[in-house]
């Protein structure tokens, strides 16, 4: 079971979320690069105030009156503990987040609205980029169904860290799309020339072509969306591309898709590791992408 707690530190852009995870430890080490503090407290709320006073502490353990802050190396020692419960730190800005899945400990619920991520092929959980098993979607010429309707139209941004396993042209890392598949948004690392964020909107489409490929085999944080008629493109927080793009209008967009079309059966299907998969009803700043690339 999973039990979501919201803390606002910021109104305007930001909130935190803590996540609640069951039989799970910490064990008590004196190591400074994992325990942060404890504090003697009266009631959990401060136990989370003193964890966003500081920008290290990603979980927090409470045992009766003793509040323990840990930094996000403590993931590497976390045991089986009947009884015993863990809370885990979130930072995400909510100004237009449609939906967020952070895939940690074999979960992939959405935060925002509790949608899952549903019907995988091939696919499987995996270690996360800080070495955290079941925190991360392992796809292998596979996919996984997106709930519906992520995306209308006008502004529009998708962030995840991505691990490319296998280069396959036109795999997709994503696909939104109507039922007929001729309106479209569709994210593709690689075809035999470039590199394309295709949108379709009828019988006319404009792309974003030749931005930087997508690394193999490592982590990278990757952005991608629509601003007005520009398409922009970020790597690791840094913009490597911005052009102009079609816009795009769907009324209902049925066929989501994380890992390649459902509405295209020639394409093959994504091979690659994901995580922290955001969607925005809106086009991230710069400055917001650079703190998603570096808090997330």
């Amino acid at each position: 079971m999973l039990f979501i707690l919201l803390l606002q530190t910021n109104l305007v852009a930001s909130s935190n979320l803590f996540f609640k995870e069951f039989d799970l430890e910490i064990p008590y080490t004196s190591n400074t690069s994992i325990h942060i503090a404890t504090f003697q407290i009266h009631k959990q709320l401060e136990c989370f105030s003193y964890c966003l006073k500081r920008d290290v502490c990603i979980f927090v353990s409470i045992y009766e009156n003793n509040c323990i802050l840990h930094t996000s190396s403590a993931s590497n020692i976390i045991k089986s503990t009947p009884g015993r419960v863990i809370y885990k730190r979130i930072k995400t800005s909510l100004i237009g987040i449609t939906a967020h899945w952070p895939i940690y400990l074999s979960n992939t619920k959405d935060i925002i609205k509790r949608q899952d991520l549903y019907n995988p092929v091939n696919a499987e959980f995996t270690t996360n980029r800080y070495g955290v098993a079941y925190s991360a979607i392992k796809i292998t010429n596979g996919y996984y169904r997106l709930p519906n309707n992520l995306y209308k139209e006008g502004d529009f941004t998708f962030l995840a860290w991505v691990k490319i396993n296998v280069v396959q042209a036109y795999a997709r890392i994503f696909e939104l799309s109507d039922e007929s598949g001729t309106n479209c948004l569709s994210f593709i690392p690689y075809d035999y020339i470039s590199r394309t964020f295709y949108a379709a909107s009828g019988s006319e489409s404009l792309e974003i072509l030749n931005y930087p490929a997508i690394p193999s085999s490592t982590w990278t944080h990757v952005a991608i969306g629509i601003k007005y008629n520009q398409g922009f493109f970020y790597m690791n927080g840094i913009k490597t591309l911005e052009g102009r793009l079609n816009i795009v209008k769907m009324a209902n967009n049925t066929k989501n898709i994380i890992g390649g079309s459902l509405t295209n059966n020639v394409d093959p299907f994504l091979s690659a590791d994901l995580d922290d998969i955001k969607f925005y009803n809106k086009a991230l700043s710069s400055e917001e992408i650079l703190s998603e690339y570096s808090n997330s």
